[in-house]
């Protein structure tokens, strides 16, 4: 029998090389007094004070390895903005993954409402000085942080992400489904859709798909956990950057490189090609989506009305 991931047990250092910026980022946050009393804080203020999920620094943990595990997955296929514009290499896009993913609800110290911002005025001061230890160039430390401040404001669910590694951010929060994070406040009586639903939900395997890039697992008790897999995980993917944004955007800097003779007619003609892919595989999925829907819904009736579970 399969042995599901346990939320306490994730190392992010698992999944990072040595010698890179991306470790030595997290090296940096993890270690740092300042940010894991941001996080103990947070908690407090999600699970104690509002009766919510997880937001602490497990959360941290499972968020950020999330993403990193979908980052080498869909870098195989897609590339990071940071690369296509020419700024950085991928270490520089993981390390900012990393970042944006790690400090994302940081924010929570002074309330769930409007946290994204929050978490922005907390971080600048915590990343300014190891960013300047980490690029001799200010100039692209400057972009480094961009990038970081841009995934940490877009994990919101209503905010749209404008570059792949702002994506791979929201997904790897989304992605942190699992009875662990909701069982303080089911233990202290919070019964309602939504952690009957999250209870419901044994583990989420992110992996390398057959037909498209990425494949996300949901395995559940019981159908209730749909619910949550509909009300959290689909909201993110539906403003995560898709891949065929993250495509259209690659080929238009490659339209600027090749109008600068710095690549060949061959190579555009790869990125039409690659282009044209994503766009039929966001039509095909669309359409999956929609069909994959009506089945969702006929599960998550039943199973409410089976259990007496009711919105409010």
């Amino acid at each position: 029998m399969k042995e599901f991931l346990n939320r306490d047990e994730v190392k992010v250092r698992d999944l990072l090389r040595p010698n890179t910026k991306t470790l030595q980022m997290f090296q940096f946050l993890s270690g740092s007094p300042r940010v894991q009393s941001y996080l103990k804080a947070a908690n407090r203020m999600a699970v104690s004070r509002l009766g919510y999920t997880d937001h602490g620094h497990v959360h941290a943990e499972v968020a950020t390895w999330n993403a990193l595990r979908i980052f080498d997955i869909l870098d195989e296929t897609f590339q990071p903005n940071i690369v296509a514009e020419g700024i950085g290499d991928t270490d520089d896009a993981r390390l900012v993954v990393l970042a944006s993913t790690y400090l994302h609800d940081m924010g929570m110290v002074v309330h769930r409402n409007e946290h994204p911002q929050a978490s922005l005025a907390l971080a600048i001061p915590i990343l300014e000085p190891k960013l300047a230890e980490i690029y001799d160039d200010p100039a692209k430390a400057t972009d480094i942080m961009s990038f970081i401040l841009h995934g940490i404001y877009a994990h919101d669910d209503d905010t749209q992400c404008l570059t792949f590694e702002a994506g791979i951010t929201k997904l790897g929060d989304g992605c942190d489904l699992t009875k662990g994070r909701t069982i303080i406040p089911f233990q202290k009586g919070k019964v309602d859709i939504h952690s009957v639903s999250a209870m419901a939900i044994r583990d989420v395997i992110v992996d390398k798909g057959q037909e498209k890039p990425l494949r996300i697992t949901v395995a559940m008790d019981n159908p209730a956990g749909v619910f949550q897999v509909q009300a959290v995980l689909e909201k993110k993917i539906s403003t995560s950057l898709k891949m065929k944004e993250a495509e259209e955007a690659r080929y238009a800097a490659a339209e600027k490189r090749f109008a600068e003779g710095l690549i060949s007619t061959h190579d555009m003609i790869e990125y039409q090609e690659d282009l044209s892919e994503a766009q039929e595989n966001y039509i095909q999925s669309l359409i999956d989506y929609q069909d994959s829907l009506i089945t969702l819904d006929k599960k998550v009736g039943v199973t409410l009305v089976k259990n007496d579970v009711k919105f409010e």
